[in-house]
């Protein structure tokens, strides 16, 4: 395989589903390469769990195995430049806590000054009532929430003013717009979900154009 910057892949409670492997098979269309992590399968876990919380698939365990990941491919051969994130719902909230610094240091899962392997970050619809996003975050964060999203709603969201935050609301969209009806994601729905194509166009072009825009610069000497 090529080597070129990655692309890691957080799911949400629905587990490691088709829609993250057929997202990693667009993001190596953009040129990257793609991994999808898996934080259920040496847990145990049997998804989907929607809307609920598990123990042991709590935003900071989540944040451990991105971090744990994105160390696995900086020895990888196919890995060049940066690496991106993508977290998806409950993904979304693991990387709130993994570009809380503080909280990582504390947790000693970073050590104190400790680099990140990770470059920037991509949220959709993210678990902003589990877990918001840190007024100060460690990383450029894009966030891309719904406007009618009734499973993590964006008034918890919370503080994004931050110059490192990049936030996008689409009007009209709901949680999981990208989700196709019929796609065997979830055995229940408890919120409201709708296909938009064009939201899903939309915010996977601003997603591309974000970690080009950061590979680029942390490849430049002037960085």
């Amino acid at each position: 395989d090529a080597a070129r910057p990655p692309v890691l892949i957080a799911h949400g409670s629905d587990g490691p589903a088709p829609l993250y492997h057929n997202m990693a098979q667009e993001i190596v269309g953009w040129g990257f390469n793609a991994v999808v992590i898996d934080h259920y399968t040496l847990r145990g876990i049997q998804a989907p769990h929607t809307g609920r919380v598990l123990p042991n698939s709590r935003p900071a365990d989540r944040a451990r195995d991105m971090l744990a990941a994105a160390r696995w491919v900086e020895a990888q051969p196919w890995h060049r430049g940066g690496i991106g994130l993508i977290g998806v719902s409950q993904g979304g909230s693991g990387a709130f806590a993994m570009i809380n610094r503080g909280e990582m240091e504390w947790l000693r899962i970073l050590q104190p000054g400790q680099d990140y392997p990770i470059t920037a970050v991509v949220t959709f619809y993210p678990g902003c009532p589990i877990l918001a996003p840190p007024p100060t975050p460690a990383l450029p964060t894009q966030l891309h929430l719904a406007e009618r999203d009734n499973l993590s709603w964006i008034a918890r969201c919370g503080d994004t003013a931050h110059p490192l935050y990049e936030r996008h609301v689409y009007a009209g969209a709901t949680h999981a717009w990208d989700v196709r009806i019929g796609e065997p994601r979830r055995s229940q729905l408890i919120f409201t979900q709708e296909f938009n194509p064009e939201v899903t166009r939309l915010s996977r072009q601003r997603a591309r154009e974000f970690f080009q825009r950061h590979f680029d610069a942390a490849r430049s000497p002037a960085s």
